[in-house]
């Protein structure tokens, strides 16, 4: 998407951000809690899938083409879709091969990490 897509277009952006904040909703929720080390990640991708919706939502507010409440539903919506999508993917990566990152899924992770510092850029 980041490379056939014009990244100027705020609805493209958010799209993106939308992607991202399910992919850490989906570590968020497949991680296990109960070790100091892996609680802490929980906790940072719980964090960044909020950052990444609030991202999408402010793009969609600058795209302007629905009303604020309505661009925050229609990214939570997707936000939980995403998650669902990234954590099966999570899940039946862990039961074939041990890790949770498929190739698929790390090439997507690694994208959205290179992203988090544009979300700095909005607040």
């Amino acid at each position: 998407m980041l490379e056939t897509e014009d990244m100027a277009d705020p609805f493209i952006v958010s799209s993106v951000f939308q992607r991202c904040a399910g992919v850490y909703g989906a570590l968020a929720k497949i991680l296990p809690s109960g070790d100091p080390t892996t609680s802490a990640l929980k906790q940072t991708s719980f964090s960044l899938t909020t950052e990444f919706g609030a991202g999408a939502i402010i793009m969609l507010n600058v795209k302007n083409q629905n009303t604020g409440a309505r661009n925050q539903e229609q990214v939570m919506q997707a936000v939980k879709s995403y998650i669902d999508i990234y954590y099966r993917e999570m899940n039946q990566s862990q039961i074939n091969t041990g890790s949770i990152f498929s190739e698929w899924g790390q090439a997507e992770f690694s994208i959205c990490n290179q992203l988090r510092p544009g979300l700095d850029q909005l607040k």
